[in-house]
């Protein structure tokens, strides 16, 4: 399950949410973009218009668009922007000018951003990653920074001066932070003051199309324990992040009574955690065969046989419901899937144990 790019494994959770109220309010001074109407039932996302470089939705449905002077048109906050890699190579920081991202939620919602809310933030190739109000509006979550005269040893975000903003940044003279391929738009979190401050790398997101204002959802984590291997059984915690970013990359559904059940295919969370080489999935070991042990936050154990499983993208663990978080009946994920009797199915579920088959 790899990061987009050179970032690093870890980061996520949240696919579009299907339906949603839209809210248009007074447009910030300076701003204009085509929007739907007020009042107007939810529109799906519509082709980009002529030289337009951003949309915002809410909860998966349209609500308006920018021009590259739209967005220049905001306030702007300009100031220095760079990030460093999970092998400490450092880009920037270099010069950059953009709209704070705050500025551009109000502007299309026309409400301000709220502790209830996440923005997901859409690149271009349809990566999403989601920032909760708490990092865009107080910086919360970006408390690992690195000075980029000493990448290696992470420092406290309050060693810096400041102010810092979360911002899409449509300017980068240098060409460093946007090269060929990976603009207009970039999230960044930028220092208004020169001292060198450069961000994680995963943290930022290159080529950004869409913003989608989505509820706030909260914390979860999923543990894997495999088989044995060298006597030492391998295990991964998957953090809700970590879980988005394996639905950027791996994500697939299945349709049953109209209900669409989204998230990631069962065989490849086994992977992480099978014995297979590079925590890839080895259908050869289960075809040989294993128990996969499903459990509950309640308590609830499940059986799955491996050899039902074998490149079935269409069994899943879920985290989403026709676009929408599950319910507390099954959040945080609930596995569903052909070939699975309703007594196999689970929700809410907390670990994954891979365990040999019992002997007769």
């Amino acid at each position: 399950m790899k990061r987009r790019r050179d970032w690093i494994v870890v980061a996520v959770v949240a696919a579009l949410l299907a339906v949603g109220v839209v809210l248009v309010g007074t447009a910030m001074p300076g701003a204009t973009g085509r929007a739907s109407a007020a009042g107007s039932s939810p529109s799906p996302w519509p082709s980009p218009s002529a030289g337009v470089v951003l949309q915002v939705g809410q909860n998966g449905s349209f609500v308006k668009e920018y021009t590259l002077a739209d967005l220049q048109a905001m306030t702007p906050f300009p100031g220095f922007a760079g990030f460093r890699n999970s092998e400490a190579n450092v880009t920037g920081p270099v010069a950059v000018t953009g709209a704070k991202v705050t500025d551009i939620v109000q502007d299309a919602l026309g409400t301000p951003l709220t502790a209830a809310q996440t923005v997901d933030v859409i690149g271009s190739d349809g990566y999403t990653q989601p920032y909760s109000y708490a990092q865009i509006a107080n910086l919360n979550g970006f408390t690992l920074m690195y000075n980029a005269t000493a990448p290696k040893n992470p420092v406290a975000l309050s060693s810096f001066t400041g102010p810092f903003a979360v911002v899409l940044i449509y300017s980068d003279p240098s060409g460093k932070l946007m090269p060929p391929g990976e603009g207009p738009l970039r999230l960044v979190l930028a220092d208004a003051t020169s001292e060198n401050a450069v961000m994680t790398g995963s943290d930022s997101v290159y080529a950004v199309a869409k913003l989608d204002i989505v509820p706030y959802v909260r914390n979860f984590s999923l543990k894997l324990t495999g088989l044995k291997v060298r006597g030492k059984r391998p295990t991964r915690t998957i953090s809700r992040n970590d879980f988005q970013s394996c639905v950027n990359c791996h994500g697939s559904h299945y349709t049953v009574s109209g209900q669409r059940w989204s998230g990631v295919p069962l065989y490849m969370l086994v992977g992480e955690v099978d014995g297979g080489g590079d925590m890839t999935y080895s259908a050869a070991l289960a075809r040989k065969g294993y128990r996969i042990e499903l459990i509950s936050t309640t308590g609830k154990v499940r059986f799955v046989s491996s050899r039902v499983i074998i490149d079935k993208r269409n069994i899943v663990v879920a985290w989403r419901l026709n676009g929408a978080v599950l319910g507390n009946s099954a959040f945080p994920l609930r596995l569903i899937g052909p070939k699975l009797k309703a007594s196999q199915e689970l929700g809410r579920i907390k670990s994954i144990v891979l365990l040999p088959f019992k002997k007769k």
